[in-house]
């Protein structure tokens, strides 16, 4: 198993294909985000704020992303500019308190 995937990361074999799947979308704090490489990130948010369940995320969680990615400095500041966007793309008529507006 890599080791940006984390322990939330499953490995299923099936013969000689190996099928990974990352954490369910819907934890609060995905462990990609808090210790993974930038790149694993990138990966991890793609697929999930613009994947088949991007509608059904909950926006709490969605914030709280970009919360600790803005914690882990300017390496992942993109990727927490990335949840800003989604939480605009999707929710631009709530009034929100994202975690920029206490940085």
């Amino acid at each position: 198993m890599p080791a940006n995937m984390g322990k939330s990361a499953r490995i299923w074999r099936r013969g000689t294909i190996i099928i990974m799947t990352a954490s369910p979308p819907y934890e609060f704090e995905p462990a990609v985000l808090v210790s993974g490489a930038p790149d694993a990130a990138d990966h991890f948010l793609v697929s999930v704020l613009w994947g088949e369940q991007e509608d059904a995320l909950p926006v709490a969680y969605v914030m709280n992303w970009a919360r600790l990615l803005h914690e882990r400095g300017d390496d992942f500041s993109s990727h927490a500019a990335a949840c800003h966007y989604w939480l605009f793309e999707h929710y631009r008529g709530d009034r929100h308190q994202g975690p920029a507006a206490s940085v």
